[in-house]
């Protein structure tokens, strides 16, 4: 009969590494049990779900790992020697929260380059709120854009903006709840106000590519 059962808080033993990750020293780290996963030779085998404090010490590099090769790193199978019964110390709502914000940042990294240097930006943010993350970019697009910027408009056609159309990009200006980070945009009757997500540019210097980082991700987020 197995010792520990589903949803029992544990707590690894002092001197334990994660068995994938040898140099890695798991001891204190806190979790659930999931489930009982068999015994052999050195005793029971269980997966355990890490807890939210747990999962927010992770390291970034062994996540990004885990994720490359299709390993869940929310979880850990265990010796039940290596562990012992231990008080949560949070509720199962701030595992999923912590889940939410770590997907969220490492979403991106089958992007390559471009989805490290859109998980940097992220990582300024003050909160996974969308107002904190649009304010982020905002940040980081006006250290980077170099201003007048020769632009497209790639959005559909409205009003005084017609798709295709080459604009020169003055300034950004505000962020939209509705359409993310606004700039102004210079035009033969007048300036307008313009999404910076409905802009691209045929130029591939470093400017450029904070603008295609800031539209992909706006896209997929």
């Amino acid at each position: 009969m197995a010792k520990f059962k589903k949803g029992e808080s544990i707590s690894v033993k002092k001197g334990i590494s994660d068995p994938d990750y040898p140099t890695i020293d798991i001891s204190g780290w806190q979790g659930r049990i999931v489930e009982f996963d068999g015994e052999d030779e050195d005793g029971e085998l269980y997966i355990v779900a890490w807890d939210s404090i747990s999962l927010k010490s992770m390291d970034a590099n062994v996540i990004l790992d885990a994720i490359e090769e299709g390993i869940d790193y929310s979880l850990i199978t265990l010796y039940a020697k290596d562990f012992e019964k231990a008080s949560p110390r949070d509720k199962e709502k701030d595992v999923e929260s912590a889940l939410a914000e770590l997907e969220e940042e490492f979403f991106w990294s089958d992007l390559g380059e471009q989805g490290e240097r859109i998980r940097v930006v992220l990582k300024t943010a003050k909160s996974n709120s969308e107002k904190d993350r649009l304010k982020a970019w905002e940040i980081y697009l006006k250290s980077k854009l170099k201003f007048p910027m020769e632009v497209i408009f790639v959005g559909e056609s409205e009003g005084v903006f017609k798709e295709g159309t080459a604009l020169s990009l003055l300034s950004i200006d505000s962020v939209s709840d509705v359409m993310g980070v606004m700039g102004t945009a210079m035009l033969e009757k007048g300036n307008a106000s313009v999404p910076l997500c409905e802009l691209d540019t045929e130029i591939e210097n470093e400017a450029n590519l904070a603008l295609y980082d800031y539209c992909i991700w706006y896209a997929n987020h």
